[in-house]
């Protein structure tokens, strides 16, 4: 038997649809019929629409770091690992409804970019250890420091994908040429000219 959701789940899925269908903007009392609650117990929840849509994107990055982010690849060379995780990035971006609105529309409000600085302070301090690793494995140069490397990494894939769901979908670089044009300056990014 499936579980029954919760007010807060239904208003986060409401408000997820209408963001999609609004291209980033929705009205509280639309999104609490939707839900099948009263406006009041929205705003008891999440506070204002702001609050609802910081959580909208929360489950956005949460998903982005199951999936991707903090996900254990199943290869242990560093260099295919990275590769993989860039594949999934992409792949994930270019699937979700609603990367391209948070990514582009949302990004400039200010619980949106709180959000974002968090998840990516969290994602730089893993990538600190990948880089460690992949110095290990020498697959990444040991003069780089691990922690601007992941910095440097993680903020430029990240720009590389907003820049792509930018564009209308029909001009978009396909996944495949994203992933590797990505690839390619992270790889020349990490390693010496002459490993």
């Amino acid at each position: 038997m499936a579980e029954k959701k919760t007010s807060p789940d239904r208003l986060i899925a409401a408000a997820t649809r209408a963001l999609q269908k609004g291209d980033g903007d929705f009205e509280m009392s639309t999104i609490a019929r939707t839900a099948g609650v009263s406006v009041g117990l929205a705003y008891h929840y999440f506070g204002s629409k702001a609050g609802l849509i910081a959580a909208v994107v929360e489950h956005f990055y949460e998903a982005l770091d199951n999936e991707v982010m903090m996900a254990r690849l199943p290869v242990s060379d560093w260099l295919d690992r990275e590769r993989l995780r860039i594949q999934y990035s992409v792949a994930f971006h270019y699937r979700h409804p609603l990367a391209a609105i948070i990514l582009q529309r949302l990004r400039r409000e200010p619980s949106v970019m709180a959000i974002e600085q968090q998840r990516l302070e969290r994602q730089i301090e893993a990538g600190v250890g990948n880089m460690l690793q992949g110095q290990k494995q020498g697959s990444v140069s040991a003069d780089l420091d691990p922690a601007a490397a992941a910095t440097f990494t993680l903020a430029g894939s990240r720009a590389l994908i907003a820049r792509a769901l930018a564009l209308p979908p029909g001009q978009r670089p396909t996944e495949q040429a994203l992933s590797e044009q990505i690839w390619n300056l992270v790889r020349q990014a990490v390693r010496d000219e002459d490993l």
